[in-house]
């Protein structure tokens, strides 16, 4: 089905943007102001909760008793929070959202692993490791999701000094661990002279 697909796509494909950069004022302007009061509201609500705290000993709670939701829920706040609060600042534009979006990206980048407890593991249908391998990354759902977020969150926008650090964690993470390196799929197949 996908070779299918392929044969659909135009010959020239355009850059394409999730959402815009915050330095274009002009289109984050553009949404209604009962959106982006609701949207800044958002930020302000996570801007004065306590940021959620991964532990080892949550992690460990999936293959000690079968919980996901103890590591899940904090796991999934923080990505939600960092969300509600990037795009308060986009709306905003004031800098008041500034610190704690780096705090997020900083904790993002500290996690062991970004894959869920019940993904951890390397084939299928086997037990999952009690803890995740920093020297071995496994890349599931949600570890790509976070990949994408923190590329999405740095990539041009005010906070990109620790942009530096979400790449190079990025970079540390998964591009010298699998071969070919998935930041080097191309349609017409794996492009060596692309990597990071």
């Amino acid at each position: 089905m996908f070779c299918e697909c392929l044969c659909n796509l135009p010959a020239e494909l355009h850059p394409w943007e999730p959402c815009p950069p915050i330095q274009r004022q002009d289109l984050w302007q553009a949404l209604p102001l009962s959106t982006r009061q609701r949207v800044i509201a958002g930020g302000e609500h996570f801007l004065k909760q306590e940021l959620p705290h991964l532990t080892a000993s949550q992690y460990l709670s999936f293959t000690r008793c079968g919980s996901r939701t103890t590591y899940e829920i904090p796991y999934f706040l923080r990505r939600r929070i960092l969300c509600h609060l990037v795009a308060a600042e986009c709306c905003e534009n004031q800098g008041r959202f500034l610190d704690r979006i780096v705090d997020l990206l900083w904790m993002l980048c500290e996690e062991s692993g970004w894959q869920v407890p019940a993904h951890n593991t390397y084939i299928r249908d086997t037990p999952q490791l009690p803890l995740p391998d920093t020297q071995r990354p496994i890349i599931d759902l949600f570890a790509a999701e976070t990949g994408a977020l923190l590329a999405m969150t740095c990539c041009g926008n005010p906070w990109t000094t620790s942009a530096l650090a979400c790449a190079n964690e990025l970079h540390k993470s998964w591009s010298t661990e699998f071969s070919p390196p998935i930041s080097t799929v191309t349609f017409g197949g794996w492009d060596e002279d692309k990597r990071w």
